[in-house]
This record gives structure tokens, C-alpha cells and sequence, in this order.
């Protein structure tokens, strides 16, 4: 997972949701009186949610596979000793760290192979969370990526000045590929659907409790056409 020339416009494409998201986590803290002295960024990207949550006196961890997005991540803030990335699958990694709080983010934990690859997922964070601790995360299920290419499909062309984004969806296989084509390379990642009942399994196995779910930025609950569910639970 490169993404060499994806990471130079990931946030021109991405950024007006991490400010999404930094709304929607500032909120669900206020709800909940969550303590976010420390924490975990899983699937960072570029840092900008992680900056963006950064008061200066944080501790903040950024982790990402991809060392392309995680330079740019480092460039943006420099200046600021208390923002660390770290390249990185959460599916496999060991901090040495707890956190108060463990954040992924913009559809992040739908970014693994297959669904058995969550249990890898909550176990890490399991064991980098602090007693009553906060894991706050977004998923999208097939409704999403059915939907998005019917979008795509109505607009007919989606196209820019640097690159054309291709987006296909495999029913059978239930794998979204979204391809960036630039005019020498072609940066591309697939995502696969994650529904509800997937997530309470592994709440339930590895004990957490469930303090809110979501179905927008704007904490309103769940709907039944929604098609990203945002949780927060709680370590037992």
C-alpha cells in the first residue's frame, strides 16, 4: 500500500470530513465526558484529524500502513512533540502504550481482506485501551458501496485535472475497489462491507459496552436505511 501520488491529494479530497469528524468526536467527548489526554489514531492517513484534535498538551499516536501518507502526516506537524506516527497495520501492532481514547476513522476498519480480520483488529485495541477507556469507530455496510456506484453511474464521469477515480463493486465477492489513475501510476485500495451484527460479535467477545451508536456526524441514532453506523464503546 504505496500511495505515493494519492497522499499529495488526500486532503484536497478527504479533508472537509476529517473536520466532520473532529465535530462529531468533540461532541460524542462533551456527551460522555471522555478524557483525551492520550490518544490512538488508527488508519491515520495524512494526520489531519490527529492534528486537528491536538491541543498542544495531548498525547497523540498516528498509525498507518502506508509510509507515503505518514510522511505527510510528519511534514504538517513538525512543530508539534506530541503528535508521534507510526507506520503500521491494525490488524498487528504492539505500542508498548495504553490509551484513553482509540480512534479509526472515514470508514477505516473497512480497509481489511475479510471480516475474520476484525477479531485482529478489536484485540489490538483492546489491549492498548485503559480501563474505561474509549474505542470510537465508523463502518459502512453494503447499502454504502451499492448506492455509491449507482451515484457514480448516474454522474458518468468523475474526473479531474490529475487523475480519473474509478470505483467498481464485486456482489459476489463483496470487495469496492476505488483506483486513483494519474497520468503514470494508479494508486488503488478496496474496501470490503461491515454490518451491524458483525461489529456486536466482537463487542461481545471482547467485552466491551456499547455507549452510543450513530448514524450521522450529528449524533442522531440508528435508521434503518443507514448506511455508516458510528460507535463508541467503552472498555470494560
Amino acid at each position: 500500500m504505496a500511495y505515493k501520488e494519492l497522499s499529495n491529494i488526500y486532503d484536497g479530497y478527504w479533508l472537509i470530513f476529517s473536520r466532520l469528524y473532529k465535530k462529531f468526536i468533540k461532541s460524542v467527548q462533551l456527551k460522555h465526558n471522555i478524557k483525551m489526554d492520550t490518544i490512538l489514531d488508527i488508519g491515520c492517513g495524512t494526520g489531519s484529524l490527529a492534528n486537528m484534535l491536538s491541543n498542544g498538551k495531548n498525547i497523540i499516536t498516528g498509525l498507518d500502513l502506508s509510509e507515503d501518507m505518514l510522511e505527510k502526516a510528519r511534514q504538517k506537524s513538525f512543530h508539534d512533540n506530541n503528535l508521534e506516527f507510526i507506520q503500521g497495520s491494525f490488524t498487528n501492532f504492539n505500542l508498548n502504550k495504553k490509551y484513553d481514547l482509540v480512534l479509526s476513522c472515514h470508514d477505516s476498519l473497512n480497509h481489511i481482506s475479510k471480516l475474520e480480520e476484525l477479531d485482529l483488529v478489536f484485540k489490538c485495541v483492546k489491549e492498548h485501551l485503559i480501563d474505561k477507556g474509549f474505542f470510537i469507530f465508523d463502518i459502512v455496510n453494503e447499502k454504502f458501496f451499492l448506492n455509491i456506484i449507482k451515484e457514480r453511474n448516474e454522474i458518468n464521469d468523475y474526473s479531474q485535472e490529475e487523475y480519473i477515480n474509478e470505483l467498481t463493486y464485486d456482489e459476489g465477492k463483496k470487495v469496492f475497489k476505488s483506483s486513483f489513475v494519474f497520468q503514470d501510476s494508479k494508486d488503488e485500495h478496496e474496501e470490503i462491507p461491515i454490518e451491524y451484527n458483525e461489529i456486536i460479535k466482537h463487542i461481545e467477545k471482547y467485552n466491551f459496552e456499547i455507549v452510543d451508536v450513530f448514524s450521522d456526524f450529528y449524533l442522531n441514532g440508528i435508521v434503518d436505511n443507514a448506511e455508516r453506523l458510528f460507535f463508541v464503546l467503552q472498555n470494560k
